[in-house]
């Protein structure tokens, strides 16, 4: 549990708690994909879910051009986000993974359940900046520039 998760819980008002500051480990391989030359899209990574707020991401895309990478949880999201033009993407390797992410103009990562996401570290490691909630659990890791909460 990083600091802003233990914040939010309260739980050092009723316990004695210590926080570790462990490293937090992603595929080195996204760095060869590093890239700064963007195209006109947004993408959301993770299991196509509400609780991944994959229902929030098809908003999006009705504005802008939007791909969705992950695996269909929710089949309702999927049929939606299809019928709205949306692009799903299924089953990619972490190669065509960090591919599509790092010519994105943003990832978007509309979940109301993280406390530490390996899919911002990831987009933030092919230079692919974020907009996210502004969670107590992110802020107290994400808290600067290239994140927008």
């Amino acid at each position: 549990m990083n600091r802003g998760a233990l914040k939010y819980t309260k739980l050092p008002a009723h316990f004695n708690v210590k926080v570790l500051s462990p490293p937090h480990a992603f595929n080195s391989l996204a760095l060869k994909y590093r890239n700064f030359d963007k195209e006109d899209y947004l993408v959301f990574l993770g299991r196509i879910n509400t609780a991944k707020g994959a229902n929030e991401a098809l908003e999006v895309g009705k504005h802008v051009k939007l791909k969705m990478i992950g695996y269909q949880e929710q089949k309702f999201i999927v049929k939606q986000a299809k019928s709205s033009g949306i692009e799903v993407i299924e089953n990619v390797s972490e190669e065509e993974k960090f591919e599509i992410l790092s010519k994105a103009k943003a990832l978007i990562s509309p979940s109301h359940q993280e406390s530490f996401s390996v899919t911002i570290l990831e987009s933030l490691a092919v230079g692919t900046p974020v907009i996210t909630y502004d969670l107590p659990s992110l802020t107290s890791i994400y808290n600067f520039k290239s994140v927008f909460l």
